[in-house]
């Protein structure tokens, strides 16, 4: 039994987790190249004038908006450790070659094939969180005069999001594999 195809999708979804929760705390959303050159996070605002200086949100930047995209950001980073953890786990037992019985270890497998659809699902999320606060931005500063920009912040949320697409796709077909591998046993080894 190969594991190749499940420690790269678990890799992938390693990345994909380290990813999901930098976009989420960093505070490089959105930058304001105006006078101040703020930059702006989910959770923060920084002005970097004399010094930088980083604040919570003023209630003018706490839109609604904002918040969607924390919770949808948050859902998805939790959702994802979670799945993660549980895959890193399946991995290791079967590294360990610690299955039980057959049906046994098809159940299981099965409901790892679901644990990496849930992780597809991560994605969802996260492709939902950046469309909306994309879309609402540059809905909000089209007709402004501010100079702004997107920074790393937002475009680790944008690359991050395929990622987890594609890692939890990849572990939901390869645990699916594995759970009708089916285990031979060689004739030329018995005693009869």
């Amino acid at each position: 039994m190969s594991l190749v195809g499940p420690i790269v999708s678990v890799s992938l979804a390693t990345i994909t987790v380290i990813f999901y929760t930098v976009s989420v705390s960093t505070d490089y959303w959105l930058i304001m190249k105006d006078y101040h050159h703020d930059n702006f996070g989910l959770w923060r605002q920084c002005d970097s004038f004399d010094h930088p200086k980083c604040k919570g949100l003023d209630r003018d930047y706490r839109k609604g908006y904002v918040i969607g995209t924390r919770t949808l950001m948050m859902l998805a980073v939790i959702a994802a450790f979670i799945t993660w953890l549980i895959a890193l786990l399946a991995v290791f037992l079967k590294w360990r070659k610690t299955e039980c019985d057959s049906p046994c270890g098809r159940v299981a497998n099965i409901l790892l094939t679901i644990n990496g659809i849930l992780f597809s699902v991560t994605g969802i999320l996260v492709l939902a969180a950046m469309a909306w606060y994309t879309a609402e931005t540059v809905r909000e500063y089209r007709e402004e005069f501010f100079k702004y920009s997107f920074g790393y912040s937002a475009i680790i949320g944008w690359v991050s999001f395929p990622l987890g697409i594609i890692s939890g796709l990849l572990m939901a077909f390869f645990f699916y594999r594995m759970s009708f591998q089916v285990y031979y046993v060689d004739d030329d080894d018995s005693d009869l």
